[in-house]
C-alpha cells in the first residue's frame, strides 16, 4: 500500500460487533495496510453499542475491530478504543474530546466505507475544524480527480448540510447539542 503521508492517528469508524463482518474486515484490512506502510503509529477504534438494543452484544464495535486488527499483526499497544459512540457525530465528538485534543493529534486519517466518504469527510470537517488535517479512506481516485459520490451518501450529505448549516466548523459542543440523536452513555 502506498501512503501519501503520515497521520498522527488513524480513526477507524465502527460498523458491527462481529469481527468477521465483511465491512469490518474491509475497514480493518485498510487500516492495517496504512499502519504497516508507515502511515501512522496509532489507530483509534471508534464505536460502542447501538442505543436501541435491549441486550448488548458480547463486544463493542471498537473491540470487534481490535480483535480483527490484532489478527492482522497490528500490535495491541498501538490500538486505542472509543466505546461511547453509536453514530457518526458521536464517533467524531468522542474521538476529538477524549483523544485528539488531549493527545494533540491534528493530522487525522479516517477509515470508513466507500459509500459514506462524502458524509464522513463533511462531518469530520464540521466537527474538527480548520486546525485539523483530515484524509478519509478509502481513496477512490487520485486526488486530482473528483470523487464520485454514492447516491445514498449524496442524500445523507445534503441532509447533513441542511440540518447543521448554522453550526460553525470546529464547534464540537454546538454540533453535539444540535444533533437530536446524540446521547452520552
Amino acid at each position: 500500500m502506498n501512503v501519501q503521508h503520515y497521520h498522527d492517528v488513524l480513526i477507524v469508524l465502527g460498523y458491527s460487533h462481529d469481527f468477521d463482518d465483511p465491512t469490518v474486515c474491509q475497514r480493518c484490512d485498510l487500516a492495517a495496510g496504512i499502519f504497516q506502510a508507515g502511515g501512522t503509529a496509532q489507530i483509534l477504534l471508534s464505536g460502542g453499542y447501538l442505543k436501541d438494543l435491549d441486550i448488548k452484544p458480547i463486544r463493542s464495535q471498537a473491540e470487534a475491530m481490535r480483535y480483527a486488527l490484532i489478527e492482522r499483526d497490528v500490535p495491541a499497544s498501538c490500538l486505542f478504543m472509543e466505546e461511547k459512540s453509536s453514530q457518526l457525530v458521536e464517533n467524531l465528538y468522542f474521538c476529538k474530546t477524549e483523544f485528539l485534543l488531549p493527545c494533540s493529534w491534528f493530522d487525522v486519517g479516517i477509515v470508513t466505507s466507500s459509500n459514506t466518504i462524502a458524509t464522513t469527510r463533511w462531518f469530520a470537517s464540521k466537527m474538527l475544524g480548520s486546525q485539523y488535517t483530515v484524509e478519509v479512506y478509502p481513496p477512490i481516485h487520485p486526488v486530482s480527480e473528483p470523487i464520485p459520490i454514492d447516491p445514498s451518501d449524496q442524500v445523507n450529505l445534503v441532509e447533513a448540510q441542511t440540518t447543521y448549516c448554522t453550526v460553525q466548523d470546529g464547534d464540537h459542543q454546538a454540533l453535539k447539542e444540535f444533533d437530536p440523536h446524540f446521547t452520552e452513555n
